[in-house]
């Protein structure tokens, strides 16, 4: 499953949009065999904003720009999680 983006607001009490989490390029694979199985997520740009109006510095977070000299090196994953079991646990 791949998603373009997805965007978090996290609220205070008073419902004040405090800080708000937008992740670019969102990518859930799930793999199965005899052998093993497998869930990976990978998340290509994560950006933090601070949403508060006194804010001195309004983004906490943000992606570096690549320069364009390097156009031949793909971006790497930001965010990166795998998780892997074997079938064969609790088997003897």
């Amino acid at each position: 499953m791949n998603l373009e983006g997805i965007g978090i607001s996290l609220v205070n009490l008073n419902v004040v949009e405090v800080v708000y989490i937008s992740l670019v390029n969102l990518k859930l694979e799930y793999t199965t065999s005899t052998v093993a199985q497998s869930v990976n997520l990978s998340g290509g740009t994560v950006q933090i904003d601070n949403q508060l109006h006194d804010a001195t510095f309004p983004v906490v977070l943000q992606p570096t720009p690549i320069s364009s000299d390097s156009s031949n090196v793909a971006a790497l994953p930001t965010v990166q999680l795998s998780l892997i079991w074997l079938n064969d646990q609790g088997k003897f």
